[in-house]
This record gives C-alpha cells, sequence and structure tokens, in this order.
C-alpha cells in the first residue's frame, strides 16, 4: 500500500491497526494465507484493467468473515479479504 504524502491517507478501518470492531482470532497460518490471497488477487486485476469486453469484475468470498484478523499468539492485526479486496491499484466493480 503507497502511503506517500501526494495522496490522501486511506480510512483507519482499511489500515492493519486495531479500530474497536471484531475481528477474527486466527492462527499465524493466516499470515501466510493472506498474502496469497492479496498476491493473486493483485494478479488477476491487474491482469483484467485493461480488458474493454467486460462488463465489470466483481469479488465475492462466501467465508470472508468481519473483515481483519488477529493472529493469537502475536496479536499482530492484519486485513482479511473484504479489505485486501477493496484497497487494491485496480479495484474490483
Amino acid at each position: 500500500m503507497d502511503l506517500s504524502t501526494t495522496s490522501p491517507l486511506p480510512s483507519p478501518l482499511l489500515l492493519p491497526q486495531e479500530d474497536g470492531l471484531l475481528m477474527r482470532k486466527a492462527g499465524k497460518w493466516a499470515l501466510e494465507k493472506l498474502d496469497y490471497l492479496r498476491r493473486y488477487l493483485e494478479i488477476f486485476t491487474t491482469s483484467m484493467y485493461k480488458e474493454d469486453h467486460w462488463r465489470g469484475i466483481h469479488f465475492i468470498d462466501l467465508f470472508s468473515g468481519p473483515g481483519k484478523c488477529k493472529i493469537r499468539r502475536t496479536q499482530q492485526i492484519l486485513l482479511g479479504s473484504p479489505q485486501l479486496a477493496v484497497n487494491l491499484r485496480y479495484p474490483f466493480s
């Protein structure tokens, strides 16, 4: 995520930090799983970005959870799949 001074800062709800909302407790495996998902979403949306024959590209995650995860042992906060999907360079429609 680019947090340069030339662009406005993202909403605190879209940052991996405490926001007072519910978070899913997860094991350390969630780090790897969400990293793979983020990279896949970036590749997919980047490859589809310039295609003119699509009416839209949509993201559906039937098991997404509340949006953020907290690793049980370290208390590290991670963005879950819904926030990963909206933080992409080329967003879904």
